[in-house]
């Protein structure tokens, strides 16, 4: 399920995949927090990088996990994709990371 899906039934969570290396766009670091958790994740990828950011008068909590090439398929993909930016991925690499995010209290 999207991101777009979990956050469209009313629940305000976010899920979504992004990347230092997005393949899609849409999918690159959508704010400091994120480039600097992603950063982090791919030096540490055991530990999630979480925090509060500060959105107008929003405050919402976002941790990233890891998100690692898990099977040849995604070594292979990305490796090979025309638009790919980074083409040395080998089994176990993290690709980028799973941001979740939902409004803190």
């Amino acid at each position: 399920m999207a991101g777009e899906d979990v956050e469209g039934q009313g629940t305000n969570l976010r899920i979504r995949l992004s990347s230092l290396w997005p393949i899609n766009k849409a999918n690159a670091p959508a704010d400091d927090f994120e480039r600097i958790g992603l950063e982090r994740v791919a030096k540490e990828p055991q530990k999630p990088y979480t925090g509060i950011v500060t959105q107008g008068e929003r405050r919402i909590f976002k941790a990233i996990y890891a998100d690692r090439a898990v099977t040849k398929a995604c070594i292979e993909c990305h490796n090979g994709h025309a638009l790919s930016n980074k083409r040395d991925l080998k089994l176990y690499d993290v690709m980028g990371g799973i941001v979740i995010s939902f409004p803190s209290r």
